[in-house]
């Protein structure tokens, strides 16, 4: 029961990520300013990193 909730939060999180890729990519295009690009790459590995953390740590069965 966790695991399958636990996989279906990261499935919803997963499809958040690729429209905010998707949509963050466009608005960086329109800029085209390489300062904003890399802050946008650096939020974009960060986002994933710190969810499936997140994710990891609450998963923990508590001892």
């Amino acid at each position: 029961m966790t695991n399958y909730k636990v996989s279906f939060y990261v499935s919803i999180v997963l499809l958040f990520i690729c429209t905010g890729v998707y949509f963050l990519n466009s608005f960086m295009n329109l800029l085209a300013d390489n300062a904003i690009r890399i802050l946008g790459t650096c939020m974009m590995l960060l986002i994933p990193l710190t969810v499936f953390f997140g994710i990891r740590t609450y998963s923990k069965p508590k001892e």
